[in-house]
């Protein structure tokens, strides 16, 4: 955390987002509390997910 610098935040990993319908996990994602902004890394689509 150190190396991001002050301010961030930890919030999770493997935070899961839909988006229309498809879905997308973010691996890691963090927030800046003086920006009032998210930051994620490595977003990527695993496609729609059929519900049996």
């Amino acid at each position: 955390m150190r190396e991001l610098g002050p301010g961030f935040a930890f919030v999770g990993r493997q935070v899961h987002f839909d988006v229309d319908g498809d879905d997308y996990y973010v691996d890691i994602l963090f927030f800046h509390m003086d920006q009032n902004r998210f930051s994620c890394t490595s977003g990527r689509s695993v496609g729609r997910r059929e519900l049996a």
